[in-house]
């Protein structure tokens, strides 16, 4: 009798209790929700700096638009359009990481800035913070300047 006692308390301590397996599940749980808040954060930023890269490019075609024809494209659509034969000022579609269209605002007024191109972030709308801020050219100009 007494041997068959050892080997059940044996087995029990062989064994995860119920417990112990519920804490595990929660420690995992815990971990795989710090990874994927990082992983968003990684991943707006990334985005962020696509449009701000993309908002670049979109300047320099701009420029090189209004170089060749002496004035400014009324729409972005403008810089897709083969000119006089030629190839087109930018190639791509022009939509921001989050799917929506870059708007071009032209402004008569702003002699130094003629023109602005915006994204108006994750949430389509003006103004914002966070991943929900436009993003201008003009906050280039004036990091450069």
């Amino acid at each position: 009798m007494g041997r068959a006692m050892k080997s059940g308390m044996q087995q029990s301590r062989a064994a995860f209790s119920l417990v112990e397996m519920m804490v595990v599940i929660v420690i995992i749980g815990m971990l795989a929700t710090a990874v994927a808040v990082g992983v968003k954060r990684y991943l707006d930023n990334g985005r962020t700096t696509t449009a701000k890269m993309e908002i670049r490019k979109i300047q320099d075609a701009i420029d090189s638009f209004e170089a060749a024809k002496g004035s400014y494209p009324a729409t972005l659509n403008e810089l897709v359009k083969p000119t006089d034969g030629g190839a087109p000022f930018l190639t791509g579609n022009l939509q921001d990481p989050w799917g929506n269209s870059y708007d071009l605002i032209l402004h008569a007024n702003r002699p130094n800035q003629p023109y602005e191109v915006v994204s108006y972030g994750a949430d389509k709308v003006e103004g914002g913070s966070g991943m929900n801020a436009d993003i201008s050219s003009w906050d280039f100009a004036d990091a450069e300047e």
